[in-house]
């Protein structure tokens, strides 16, 4: 589905971010710009996004510049309208770089995330566009490699303790920036059937489509009460380690920055509308299982383990913490965990590892409801488990976790 450009985003609104909200006097003149879709159809779910090249004059000067940012607003229709709209998911986002980043830049001298401008209209996110500085973002059906898995574990353990710190300092803020949106009493109604409609759906083609019996087995094994143990998994913790979590880290949520021999130089993490505070479980169990390849997650993942608590409990040390995390607790806190993997693959999964030529836009699912449960979603899914990749991947990634938690 095309998304029309908006019709606000016109000079008026440009000199409003180029020139800051402390400037009365107009201080530039915009010369030209162009606005484009920032990502192709089908390709982010709960907002339009849109990549804005300014080229413009200061008013004391003749010299030509340019600027390109991100413009971010909500989906106004469909499913995932709903489902931001009853969780707030927007404003948590917007919370979180107007909070948390300037606290996080503070304790650590580094940006976790783009820098985010005052936007003049409410509910719009500005960011910089980090594709002029040289970042990419990977590609989502070839996964990532150790080298790669190892520089976002570092990267979301040092931020992970950072949370730790500020909460320390300001416990409110951090809980109400962490506060679960989703898997909770007041999205049941609308959430618990389409993740029993999802992991139905795919065992059921599992099974009668490509022969995983065993599998589909597997997947429905505790269908009865997966709600209920994923809402638990959620749940900030009474014992152990709490931190603000992304909530939602897989490959297309990062940028990364390579120079010429392609070494790492940095990377950036975007999409915090699903930010939680709990167990750090959570993140590094999404990411593993959405977005490192087979051979990490077949060889690498206590690796990768190792790397996360080292850089935690490093950090936490240098920021005058007490806490620290151990293997055992982190392993003991997946395989407690292990039901969300069931979410994860029957629900994201197909939308994360859709064909790159698949438009399906999230914005055709329809929300429609007489009672309050039933959600008109499986022309959605269905498009989407149409796609190869993912039924290729599908065995292998089960089969993987199996013995993975198995083993731990």
């Amino acid at each position: 589905m095309d998304t029309p450009i908006p019709e606000w985003i016109n000079e008026p609104f440009l000199e409003a971010i180029l020139q800051g909200e402390e400037s009365q006097e107009p201080i530039i003149s915009i010369v030209k710009f162009f606005v484009r879709p920032a990502v192709p159809p089908g390709h982010n779910y709960l907002s339009y996004i849109y990549r804005v090249k300014v080229h413009y004059k200061a008013t004391n000067s003749q010299n030509l510049l340019s600027f390109s940012f991100i413009v971010k607003i909500p989906v106004k229709e469909g499913f995932f309208s709903t489902i931001s709209m009853k969780g707030d998911l927007y404003q948590k986002e917007i919370q979180i770089y107007n909070t948390f980043f300037p606290k996080f830049y503070e304790k650590l001298k580094f940006q976790l995330a783009p820098k985010s401008f005052k936007s003049p209209t409410e509910s719009t996110l500005i960011l910089k566009d980090l594709m002029e500085d040289g970042y990419k973002m990977c590609d989502k059906l070839k996964n990532l490699d150790f080298k790669y898995c190892k520089h976002v574990v570092v990267t979301i353990a040092k931020c992970h303790a950072t949370s730790v710190s500020l909460h320390r300092e300001e416990p409110s803020i951090v809980e109400n920036m962490g506060k679960e949106v989703l898997f909770n009493e007041n999205m049941m109604s609308v959430l618990k059937t389409v993740l029993e409609y999802c992991v139905k759906t795919v065992a059921r083609i599992a099974k009668e489509t490509y022969g995983h019996g065993d599998l589909a087995e597997f997947l429905l094994r505790n269908l009865e009460n997966l709600w209920e143990s994923i809402v638990d998994i959620h749940r900030t913790k009474d014992e152990g380690l709490n931190v603000l979590n992304h909530g939602d880290l897989w490959i297309n949520n990062m940028l990364f920055k390579t120079n010429d021999f392609g070494e790492i130089l940095d990377v950036k993490f975007i999409d915090f509308q699903f930010s939680r505070y709990s167990s750090p479980v959570l993140d590094l169990l999404f990411f593993f299982w959405s977005s490192a390849d087979e051979v990490v997650r077949a060889y690498r993942l206590q690796d990768l383990c190792k790397v996360y608590l080292q850089t935690l409990n490093n950090s936490l040390r240098d920021l005058g913490c007490m806490e620290r995390l151990t293997l055992e607790e982190l392993n003991h806190g997946f395989k407690s965990s292990s039901d969300l993997f069931i979410f994860i693959l029957c629900q994201l999964m197909p939308a994360m590892f859709s064909d790159t030529e698949d438009d399906y836009d999230f914005g055709d699912v329809e929300f429609r409801s007489e009672d309050n449960s039933v959600l008109e979603y499986s022309d959605f899914l269905e498009a989407k488990l149409k796609g190869k990749h993912y039924w290729k991947q599908f065995p292998t990634i089960i089969r993987q976790f199996q013995h993975w938690v198995l083993n731990l």
